[in-house]
Parts: C-alpha cells; structure tokens; sequence
C-alpha cells in the first residue's frame, strides 16, 4: 500500500528531530489532545432539561418522575390518621409534586397495600384537595374503596409504598409512607349523667329545661387509636335528637370529673314525669365503635315546686315565744331543692348562715336568713311573724359567738335553720299567733323547676312561736 505524502511540516520534523514548534502550535496541539480526550469518554451532565440562552437547543423533555413528599393511611371518614381496623375500608393519602423542569405533570399515583389488603399493589390515588391529621394532601384513594384483611394482628405496624409516573412516562421508585398500626378494640364508655343546665344536682330535669350530656370514654387498643368521636342519642328526651356530637374537655357535675360533655339541649314540653333511658355512641381512630343504648337514665319532674309550711321549734327548756340560741326555723317544700339555687356553693349537709330578725316598727317583725358573711341573702324568701313583739330593735344570730346554721332533712324536703348567738336582747311575744312565709322564686328544685310565688301561712293552731 503506497504511503501518504507526508507534509512539509512533518517532512521538516523528520529530518530534524531537535526542531522546537513555535508557542502559538504547542498550545493549539494540547487544546486538540484535550477534545479528544473527552470525546473519547468523558461527558459533561446535564443538571437542567431547558435549554441555556445563546445555546441551539430548542426543547427539552421532562426526565425526572413526581415525588412523593408525604403519604399517611386513615380509617374512612376519621380525622386522624395512622391506625385501621381489620376488615375496615382505609384511605390512602400521599402528596406528590412533580418537579421536571419543565414538569409534564403527575400522570398516576398509585398505592401499594399488599400488607394491608392482600394482592393489592397499585391501587390508584385520584387527584383532589383533601384533608387529614391537619395536614393538606392532593392524592388520595378514592373509588374503589380499599378493605383491610381480617383477621389483622392487633398492634401491628404495617408498611406501604406510593408509586409515580409523569406524563412523560418517567416512573419514580416506589417510597414508602408513614406506617399504618392495627387496632381492633372498641372505646369504653364509662360513667355518664344527664345535668340540667344550672345548679348542683345531676339526673334530673324538667319539660322545657335545658340538660346537657356528660360522660367519660377511653380507648384500649394496644396501642390505642385514640378516641374520635363520642354522640348521644337523647331522642326519648328531645326528639329527633339520635346522634348529639360531644366534645373532648374538662367538664364537673355533682362533683364528679367527666371527658366529654354535649352542647346545651332542650327537653321536649309536654315531656311526661317519668326515667328515660338515653345512649351513648363512641368509636376510635381505627373507626372501631361501640354503642350502649342505655348507658343511663334521666328522672323528669315537672313540678310544680312550692313552699308547703313554715314552722318554729323552741329548744329544750327555752322561752316560748323568745327567740334565742337554739331555737329553729323549719322551712317545707314539695320537693327536693338544689341546694346551689340557695346558696352559691352550698352542697346540702350543715353551713353557717346569718339569721336576722328585724323590728317592723309598727308593722310585723320579719325573719330573713343571710349567709355566714352576713351580706348575701339565702334564696328562702322572707317569714312574717304577724306580731310586732318579737324584738325591739334589729338582732341578728349568729353573726359573732357561734354561728347560726343550715341543714337539709327530711330527704331533703325541709330546711332547718338554728339559731346562733344573739346579736342583744330579744322580747317574748305576748300571745299566739299565725306566720306567714313568702318563698323566693329564685329557688329552683333538682330538676330546675323555678319555686312557686304566693304566701304561705304557717299549718296547725295558733301559738307562740319560738
């Protein structure tokens, strides 16, 4: 094979081995090496699929899939996710960004469950705005709906993965959310009352009045969801009222502590005098449920409440007709009164009160009973004791030395009240004769019904009083 001519350059090298190149050769010769060199294997990256200005490039494909940014499972229609129930239908939400520059958008998201409904793998997520635990997600299973297996192990922690492709087919690795736990155990419902709307006493309200539902509900899954949702159904109380929502706080009736408590209802009026059962509905974050349909009972009474006697005990081997230490005072009523409606605090059982007797002047001396401060008058109304010679100037009991009190008897049908210490001299009344009790009508009994108006004059024959 003939040999090529060679050129004057390298004809001049050949016969001069020593030759040196000018500067301007030797630097255009390592700047040729170099381009070979990376033609030869080594490539620059592309960091971006836009074309940079000034260059030829025109367009440029999406080369990168969505990701996944966050992904949770929730029990349907519950608002905190992380736990199912066997055989429970579940959501599966995931938040997906697609981040191609430019993005070809999300194409499918599709969920992976095969741990939680066997042969499951790619379930599709359908793209909307959702909410969950608080946090926003744009995918989220929808229809098909998707059912756990059962039986499932109690507590156990359960893996998933999220898969995505772009509209440009890019598909992302699978990326697993946040584990989902099983719990297969019902909320316990505890203790629960009904309480009228004002007051002390609780299991009691009247026709029209106002009550409201309390109670206490744990959950015990191991670990356990959590409760989510409590509801009372009232309708034998209030009709119509089959799914009362109650909420999650800190809340007191008759002295007991209670976790859940309803907004403020009505009984219904005409309701007659009777015990109603209600229910009570609780279910957890698994949407595990549980139902007692008589987890109580309420007694209606409807009244009326009126003061029914007054009358005077003299103590053993007083004055008749003086009052002095150790006397009493007896208020009757038709049924049983909250003792808060009397006096604010007052949880039956003996307190210190203020009794006043005072001069009516030309008209009938009056009795009125004040709390153990002497300033707030106790809700019994007033006693007119029809003579004007029970004292001659203003007395109290009981304000110094020993206390005058107050005490519920009778299964709480009576008010007693002793006298203390009096404040000066007291008078003894010169005959018999007939008192008179005016009832405040801001006393209320146990089922809220507001005490009757009117006199009430003392029962039996005339006497002295005291």
């Amino acid at each position: 094979m003939a040999s090529r001519p060679k050129s004057r350059l390298r004809r001049a090298l050949a016969q001069r081995p020593g030759l040196r190149l000018p500067r301007r050769f030797r630097i255009a010769a390592a700047l040729i090496a170099v381009a070979l060199v990376g033609l030869a294997g080594s490539y620059a990256s592309f960091t971006a699929t836009t074309a940079s200005s000034g260059n030829t490039l025109t367009g440029a494909d999406d080369w990168k899939a969505p990701t996944v940014d966050r992904s949770v499972i929730a029990a349907a229609l519950v608002a905190n996710p992380g736990f199912i129930t066997e055989g429970g239908i579940y959501w599966v939400y995931a938040n997906v960004t697609d981040t191609g520059n430019p993005a070809s958008g999300t194409s499918t998201v599709t969920a992976d469950v095969d741990n939680i409904t066997s042969g499951t793998t790619a379930h599709p997520l359908v793209a909307g705005s959702y909410v969950v635990g608080g946090q926003s997600y744009n995918y989220r299973t929808v229809s098909p709906s998707v059912t756990a297996d059962s039986p499932l192990t109690e507590g156990a922690s359960l893996s998933y993965t999220i898969t995505t492709t772009d509209n440009d087919s890019n598909t992302g690795s699978p990326v697993s959310g946040t584990s989902v736990t099983v719990d297969n155990t019902a909320p316990t419902i505890g203790t629960n009352v009904i309480d009228k709307s004002q007051l002390y006493f609780a299991g009691y309200v009247g026709q029209g009045l106002g009550y409201r539902v309390y109670a206490n509900v744990t959950d015990g899954g191991s670990p356990a969801a959590g409760v989510e949702t409590v509801t009372a159904n009232v309708d034998n109380i209030t009709s119509g009222q089959t799914a009362v929502a109650m909420t999650a706080g800190s809340y007191s009736a008759e002295g007991v502590s209670y976790g859940y408590r309803s907004a403020l209802l009505t009984a219904d009026n005409p309701l007659s005098a009777a015990d109603y059962d209600y229910g009570i509905t609780a279910s957890d974050s698994a949407n595990v449920s549980t139902t007692d349909s008589t987890a109580g009972s309420v007694t209606v009474n409807n009244g009326p409440l009126t003061t029914t006697d007054i009358q005077t005990v003299n103590k053993s081997g007083g004055t008749l007709g003086k009052a002095e230490e150790g006397d009493k005072i007896i208020f009757s009523h038709s049924w049983v009164l909250d003792p808060e409606s009397l006096l604010a605090g007052w949880r039956n059982g003996s307190t210190d009160v203020v009794v006043r007797i005072n001069d009516g002047g030309g008209a009938s001396d009056k009795v009125y009973i004040y709390d153990s401060t002497n300033t707030t008058q106790v809700t019994l109304g007033y006693v007119d004791l029809a003579r004007t010679d029970y004292v001659t100037a203003n007395r109290t009991f009981g304000a110094s030395g020993t206390a005058s009190t107050m005490v519920d008897q009778f299964f709480g049908l009576q008010r007693a009240v002793t006298l203390g210490t009096a404040s000066g001299s007291t008078t003894t009344a010169a005959a018999a004769s007939v008192m008179v009790t005016f009832p405040s009508t801001s006393a209320y009994d146990i089922a809220g019904n507001a005490m009757a108006n009117g006199a009430v004059v003392e029962s039996g024959t005339n006497d002295k009083d005291f």
